[in-house]
């Protein structure tokens, strides 16, 4: 409530020339926060499935609600799986980095990055909203059209 809060701050939008987007650094943190804790979580729960990039070889076939494409992925090569998992790392840890950097190219790939990602989560399982609210939270990443 607080960050969407500050990031609609009428005084920001009282400037003549409204090109800063300094109310859109906040999203962008959060939403670093949200995927970074989301990768280091993995590693801090000394969990050995995600340890030996072995989770997603029982993810598909324990998870809740299964997604349309759930039946399908458990059946991929293991080798493929555990791929699957480190690039989730990859992309959850130090990609998560990108979307606070300095450039915006930087924050642009740091942002479809993790839109690939929930894309991917969505077609194999189902998180009601999550997804779309992080897909969302990655919109701030983009820059917008200067004059």
């Amino acid at each position: 409530g607080f960050v969407t809060a500050l990031c609609c701050a009428p005084w920001l939008k009282l400037r003549p020339n409204n090109n800063n987007d300094i109310g859109a650094w906040p999203v962008r943190f959060l939403l670093f926060k949200l995927m970074f804790m989301s990768g280091v979580v993995k590693i801090q729960a000394n969990c050995p499935t995600w340890l030996n990039l072995t989770a997603l070889e029982y993810h598909f076939a324990t998870q809740c609600l299964p997604g349309p494409l759930a039946f399908h992925a458990h059946q991929l090569h293991p080798f493929f799986l555990r791929l699957s998992v480190a690039a989730t790392f990859v992309i959850e840890i130090p990609a998560a980095f990108l979307l606070i950097a300095p450039l915006a190219s930087f924050r642009t790939v740091g942002a479809w990055l993790q839109i690939v990602l929930q894309l991917v989560i969505i077609t194999t399982g189902n998180y009601t909203f999550f997804n779309l609210l992080t897909i969302a939270l990655c919109l701030a990443c983009f820059e917008r059209g200067r004059d």
